[in-house]
């Protein structure tokens, strides 16, 4: 709370929510992401977006800013020159229990930095919060595959849900998990099962119906 209040809070020291768009094809539809803001309290209250290279401040053209860092040189060129990440509406004024879609757009067209590309975007709450969006979209090169699978975004594991000791064969739930072709070619997958065999004479049993296969665009 006290970060908040500051005149100059460290912005570093904010937190950070991940917001992943889907990988997809170069010139695929774009990717639309909707994040609500509510206000549920009973004072008006009000929004605003900034990108990281604005500034609040003018910066007088004698001050020495010093080099900017790999890391900023990116972040500006993909904020002024491949221009990939759209963000609608960048302010905006929430009376008492009002929401407003803040809608955040990737477009897939450009291929530099491997097509991988990710923009922090500050969001500030009046006499409230304020913290950043990071953004990170991926635009895939034509006729190629990539595997996706959904998942937490802070976890990579498979969660399985538990099964009643005793359970026979016949009566254990099938579980699932989906397996997703985001490029525009055929892709080919093959799971390593040995890990279940090692599984197996632990006590357990777990099998796989479909260990491999073709999963189309």
């Amino acid at each position: 709370v006290r970060l908040n209040l500051d005149s100059s809070p460290d912005l570093s020291r904010l937190k950070v929510y991940p917001l992943r768009f889907l990988p997809a094809a170069l010139g695929s539809p774009d990717n639309e992401i909707l994040v609500q803001f509510s206000n549920p309290g009973s004072l008006t209250s009000s929004f605003s977006i900034h990108m990281p290279n604005e500034r609040e401040v003018e910066v007088p053209h004698w001050a020495d800013e010093g080099e900017p860092t790999v890391a900023q040189i990116k972040e500006n060129h993909i904020i002024d020159e491949l221009r990939c990440f759209h963000v609608q509406p960048r302010s905006g004024v929430l009376k008492p229990h009002e929401s407003v879609a803040l809608h955040l757009t990737y477009n897939y067209s450009n291929l530099e930095y491997d097509g991988k590309h990710d923009l922090r975007i500050l969001c500030k709450i009046i006499n409230g919060k304020q913290f950043w969006l990071r953004l990170e979209g991926t635009t895939l090169p034509p006729y190629v595959p990539y595997l996706y699978r959904p998942q937490h975004p802070d976890c990579s594991a498979q969660m399985l849900f538990p099964v009643a000791l005793g359970t026979t064969k016949s009566q254990t739930p099938l579980q699932m998990t989906e397996l997703i072709n985001l490029g525009s070619a055929d892709l080919f997958f093959h799971v390593d099962t040995e890990a279940l065999n090692e599984g197996e004479e632990k006590g357990g049993e777990l099998s796989m119906e479909e260990a491999e296969g073709v999963i189309r665009p």
